[in-house]
């Protein structure tokens, strides 16, 4: 029985947290279905924004707080 490749199963490939079995299958289908290959590069390239945004917040944002943070 073939088992679909879903989004869920890519986002915990993607942090390393899939047992054995479905790692081989997801890498498996990353190398040969190049759908799953392009929405797989797709969520690294949007996990690498959410870090990259959560690690450098703006320098508005940093003032904001900064400003509230002396108002207490």
């Amino acid at each position: 029985m073939q088992q679909n490749t879903t989004f869920n199963d890519l986002l915990v490939f993607a942090f390393n947290e899939t047992q054995l079995a479905d790692t081989v299958r997801i890498a498996n289908e990353l190398e040969s279905n190049p759908d799953v290959h392009y929405h797989f590069s797709e969520l690294l390239d949007t996990l690498k924004g959410v870090r990259e945004a959560v690690l450098s917040p703006s320098d508005k944002v940093v003032q904001t707080i900064l400003s509230y943070a002396a108002t207490k």
